[in-house]
């Protein structure tokens, strides 16, 4: 996708709340970032699983994420990524019981 401001990020941040119940996210690892020398940077990587459950039709979904955070000089997050399949997250909380 492309890369949004702050609106962007909340709203895209509350498309899944309003849409999923029982958010969880389980990091599997926190890693500090590095620049493209292997030299850490100051930014923090994590992996980990996100659950939610479709309130609609009770679907659990469950997918693996990879997110970044970049940090400005005053320490605040300055730049998110993240990394998932949210198309397959989507087609799984609406998929019909078989």
């Amino acid at each position: 996708s492309q890369p949004g401001k702050y609106d962007a990020f909340i709203a895209a941040g509350k498309g899944w709340m309003d849409a999923f119940d029982e958010i969880t996210y389980k990091a599997e690892a926190w890693l500090p970032g590095t620049d493209s020398s292997g030299m850490a940077n100051g930014s923090v990587i994590t992996y980990g699983v996100w659950t939610a459950k479709n309130p609609m039709n009770g679907n659990v979904i469950t997918t693996n994420a990879h997110h970044s955070f970049v940090f400005n000089e005053k320490g605040q997050i300055h730049e998110v990524r993240d990394y998932f399949d949210a198309s397959g997250a989507m087609a799984a909380a609406m998929k019909e019981a078989e």
